[in-house]
């Protein structure tokens, strides 16, 4: 029975740290898309979002990962944090297709898409490849 609650635990620690995690993301996005702006000024509207938010979501994750350091023992739960964006991104389009007006429904999508798709798949591909490349072999 211990290992079934040390599992819970595991679970609904990994899904606190993934919201430090989009807190962190966000944190850079706030702090950072105005000084890319001007540093990286890139003339298609479009490019230039999916280039900064690369760019911020890099960072942003490479602050998060930064826990790694503060798990001794569960070094697992910062990538079992990140697995949890991807379900926050689909809360997120719920959300939109049930309580989004029709009309408006393409713009809050779009909007999510931008914000949320590009920091989950960083965040997924940077913190699973550092625990599976450094960690994994370690345990």
């Amino acid at each position: 029975m211990a290992g079934r609650s040390g599992k819970k635990a595991d679970i609904l620690y990994a899904l606190c740290l993934s919201i430090i995690f989009a807190i962190i993301d966000y944190a850079a996005l706030a702090l950072l898309v105005e000084p890319l702006s001007r540093i990286m000024p890139i003339e298609n509207a479009v490019f230039s979002n999916i280039v900064h938010m690369s760019v911020i979501s890099v960072v942003g994750t490479l602050f998060g990962c930064l826990a790694f350091g503060a798990f001794k023992e569960r070094k697992y739960l910062v990538p079992h944090a990140y697995s949890f964006f991807p379900a926050w991104v689909a809360v997120c389009y719920l959300y939109v297709l049930f309580n989004v007006e029709p009309d408006q429904r393409s713009f809050a999508a779009g909007f999510i898409s931008l914000y949320t798709l590009i920091p989950t798949l960083t965040g997924l591909l940077i913190s699973w490849g550092i625990y599976l490349r450094k960690y994994r072999s370690a345990s």
